[in-house]
Formats: C-alpha cells, sequence, structure tokens
C-alpha cells in the first residue's frame, strides 16, 4: 500500500525546512505540502525545497483553513494511507513514523491518533490529545467526509473523530516520545494566542452543533455495543448451559444401553432367544432419540454429543459381541446337554 505524508502549513517559516526534508528521507511514497496562505517566508523555503524526489509542494494563494488545506492534501494524494503531520515539530524521528503508521498496516487500528509527549500538559491526563495533528488514516475511510472537511477550519479534528465514533472505527492513541510540539503561547505574543483559542474553539463548536446527527450516532454506538456484550455473556451462560447438558445426556444413553445390554445378556442365561438384532433395534432408538436432541440444542452441542455417541456405539458393540459369545456358548452347552 502507497502511503502519502501530508503537512499543512501556516507561516511557519522556522520549523519547515526541517520537517520536511525529515519526512521526505524516510519510507513515504509522496511528501505533500501544502501552503495555507502564508505570509512569512514560508512559500520561498518550500520552493528551495522541490528538487526533493518525492516532494508535491500546492500553495494557496490566500488562508482558506486547515481543514481546507488537509482536504486539498487528501484530493491530490496517490497514497491508500494518509498520514498528517504538523509543520512546527521538533525532534520528528523514523521511529515516530512507524508508529503513526504501523497500526493501520497490522489492521490493529483505523485511525491512529499520536501525542507529542514534549507538551505542557502530561500525554496521560491531556484532554486535547484527541485534536493532535499527528493521524494516520485509510484514505477511503475519509473520502466520503471531505467536502465537510474542506469547510470545518479548526474543526477538522473534531468532525474526523466524530465521523469515526459515529460509525464505529477503532481509534489507536499513542504517545510519541521526545517528540516536541510547541503551543500558541510559545509561538507568538499572549493576545494573539489567546485570540487564537478563542477562535478555534469557536470553529469546534460550530463543527459540533453542524454535525450533531454524528453525535447521536456516537452515543447509540455505544449503547448498541454495551448491549451485543450483555448479550455475549448471556449466549457464553446458554452455550455452557447446553454443552452441560449434552454431557449428561450422553451418560443417560450409556447407562440406558448398559442397562439393555445387561438385561438381554441375563435373558440369554436363563435360556430365552434374544436376538442381536432386538439389542441393535432398542440401542438404534435411543441413539436416534440422542442424534435429535443434540440437533435442537444447536451446532456447538452437536461435537460434543457426537463424542459422547461415538463412546455410547463402541460400547453397543462390545456388549453384542458379548452377548453373541453368551448365546453361542449357551446354545452349545444345550446341544451338549440334549
Amino acid at each position: 500500500m502507497k502511503i502519502s505524508a501530508i503537512i499543512c502549513a501556516y507561516n511557519e517559516e522556522e520549523t519547515i525546512k526541517n520537517i520536511v526534508t525529515t519526512v521526505s528521507d524516510y519510507f513515504f511514497d509522496e511528501v505533500i505540502v501544502i501552503n495555507d496562505g502564508s505570509t512569512d517566508k514560508t512559500d520561498e523555503i518550500v520552493r528551495g525545497l522541490t528538487d526533493l524526489h518525492n516532494l508535491k509542494y500546492i500553495s494557496l494563494s490566500e488562508n482558506k483553513g486547515k481543514g481546507y488545506a488537509m482536504a486539498t492534501g487528501v484530493k491530490n494524494s496517490i497514497g491508500e494511507i494518509i498520514t498528517f503531520i504538523d509543520a512546527d515539530l521538533s525532534n520528528l524521528t523514523e521511529e515516530h513514523f512507524s508508529q503513526l503508521v504501523t497500526p493501520i498496516f497490522n489492521k490493529e487500528a483505523d485511525m491512529v491518533l499520536g501525542q507529542p509527549s514534549e507538551t505542557v500538559i502530561n500525554y496521560a491526563v491531556n484532554p486535547f490529545k484527541v485534536l493532535t495533528g499527528q493521524r494516520t488514516v485509510l484514505k477511503s475511510d475519509i473520502l466520503p467526509i471531505l467536502e465537510k472537511i474542506k469547510s470545518s477550519r479548526f474543526g477538522v479534528e473534531t468532525l474526523i473523530n466524530l465521523y469515526y465514533k459515529a460509525n464505529g472505527k477503532k481509534v489507536k492513541y499513542i504517545s510519541l516520545n521526545g517528540l516536541k510540539h510547541p503551543t500558541k503561547f510559545q509561538k507568538t505574543s499572549v493576545t494573539d494566542a489567546t485570540k487564537q483559542f478563542a477562535a478555534e474553539g469557536h470553529e469546534i463548536a460550530i463543527t459540533l452543533f453542524k454535525n450533531y446527527d454524528l453525535i447521536i450516532n456516537s452515543i447509540i454506538n455505544k449503547l448498541v455495543k454495551k448491549e451485543q456484550k450483555m448479550k455475549t455473556k448471556e449466549i457464553k451462560k446458554e452455550i455452557v448451559a447446553d454443552m452441560n447438558e449434552a454431557i449428561n445426556l450422553g451418560k443417560d444413553i450409556e447407562q440406558s444401553i448398559a442397562k439393555a445390554a445387561q438385561s438381554a445378556t441375563e435373558k440369554a442365561f436363563a435360556g430365552t432367544y434374544y436376538s442381536t438384532e432386538k439389542i441393535k433395534e432398542v440401542a438404534h432408538m435411543v441413539l436416534t432419540a440422542a442424534a435429535e436432541g443434540a440437533e435442537e440444542s444447536g451446532s456447538y452441542v452437536k461435537e460434543v454429543t457426537r463424542g459422547a455417541l461415538k463412546g455410547v456405539r463402541e460400547g453397543i458393540n462390545t456388549s453384542i459381541k458379548k452377548t453373541k459369545q453368551t448365546l453361542k456358548e449357551t446354545e452349545t452347552g444345550v446341544n451338549q446337554w440334549f
């Protein structure tokens, strides 16, 4: 499967060169850089890297928002697997790429979210790790919502997360050890950072409002899974009960056959002719009844009962052989007597 790395950048002149060259050095089939209308030297720097063998550069004339940039990258990608990477990271390594991609390859997850460990808030308790820009998805999974992604701006991560939950997709969270991601307060002034946070919060709220249907589907999926889990427990109980019943049924059959064989032997010794065909007939009736009971109990009980019946049949054959021998000996004795 081909893998496309997509880097969306807006005014990232300090880090864009290092990020692009690092990603290009590894196993990605292509590295797509979307310049989202930057006003600094980001465009100039990326154009100076176009000799990289797997780089595809798209420059937007004006700022369209993160969602638009991500959707543009996906539309222009060749990979079946898409890995999104932020443009302002530090200490990015091949191990981080492997962590983001491997679970998708191994079908352990439908989406992988990677949170840089070097952040202000510890990964284990970070409530914002679901909004990370480091994520890997299957292209086929996000194509149905590509137009929504296009208009979601900074609500894009929230939209994707909602969509995956609503469709019961498996999401894996990982910590990208050693990876650094600066906060807005480290990149700009307190005033500007506060304004950006407020704007992003507003866009996330709008995304939630517009996609209330996905929220409802997420809740329904959660309830369905809970119900299925409860049903599974009940089914397991039923299976155990049926298996125990089948085992007991096998024991009952064995005892019935033993009694029938004993009765036939006693009659033979008493001088009463009791044919082996009659014994077979009785045994067949009992086994048929047992087989019908097993059929009604379900396929998982059949194997248990079949094993029990096999043992019983062997017991019948042994009993028949003994009865034949007894009858033969009795007949010989009677002839000698006369």
